[in-house]
């Protein structure tokens, strides 16, 4: 079996001093924003919501 050689891409052994700890990023962000934001908007307006959930689900083919 032939040993990969990652010198040959040009991969390089990374020092402790090079790597960056990234915690979340920008969706860590975005996704409790978007996810309190519908569900506020499902608590203020349920009969809305209820029937775009149910012309949603009559829009598809269920097997």
């Amino acid at each position: 079996m032939k040993n990969l050689n990652l010198e040959n891409f040009g991969v390089q052994e990374m020092d402790a001093k090079e790597m960056e700890n990234v915690d979340g990023g920008f969706w860590g962000f975005v996704f409790p924003i978007v996810a309190s934001y519908i569900l506020l908007e499902a608590a203020l307006n349920p009969k809305a919501h209820i029937q775009a959930f149910k012309d949603g689900w009559n829009g598809v083919e269920h097997n």
